[in-house]
């Protein structure tokens, strides 16, 4: 995934996908990946709806939170 992102408005996202939205968010421009915003995220579980999602980069052996967020500070540089 890129560092930097945008992200759409609701409205261009509901006519876009033809989807329902299930939380409110706003269309952002030029956005830190590590900001911890929540994404708009369409997954073959539900696609036909909007789910907001934090992008991060936890491995999928990890089980517990505690290491998650052990890898989560590892692999966030803030200057």
């Amino acid at each position: 995934m890129c560092y930097r992102y945008s992200v759409p408005g609701p409205d261009t996202i509901k006519k876009t996908f033809q989807v329902k939205l299930s939380e409110k968010f706003e269309r952002r421009y030029h956005v830190g990946a590590f900001e911890n915003l929540k994404l708009p995220v369409i997954t073959n579980e539900k696609p036909k709806q909007v789910q907001l999602f934090n992008w991060g980069l936890i491995p999928f052996w990890v089980k517990d939170e505690k290491n998650a967020v052990d890898i989560k500070v590892k692999t966030i540089l803030i200057i």
